[in-house]
């Protein structure tokens, strides 16, 4: 829903912010894996880098979110083939 979405956030990231957190509950509550906790410092170090968070910095925010989302999908991939012979 637009009207709950802060408008400084772009749809997109919106988008990818709820399947990171879609993605992380399914680990953990499904699949009772935890190695996605692992991934927080290097994503912490994504937005570090790209200024740190911040009023003003959207770039870290979408950073943030990238790196996010990069790494819980190869951890759901990991999961997924590796435990369950998915593919």
């Amino acid at each position: 829903d637009d009207g709950m979405r802060p408008p400084f956030i772009s749809e997109v990231t919106a988008a990818d912010v709820l399947r990171v957190g879609k993605s992380i509950n399914f680990l953990r509550r499904c699949c009772d894996d935890t190695s996605w906790a692992e991934e927080r410092a290097p994503v912490l170090a994504a937005a570090a880098a790209a200024g740190g968070l911040g009023y003003g910095n959207p770039a870290a925010l979408d950073a943030l979110v990238s790196e996010a989302r990069r790494r819980i999908d190869r951890c759901l991939r990991r999961v997924l083939f590796a435990r369950y012979k998915f593919g």
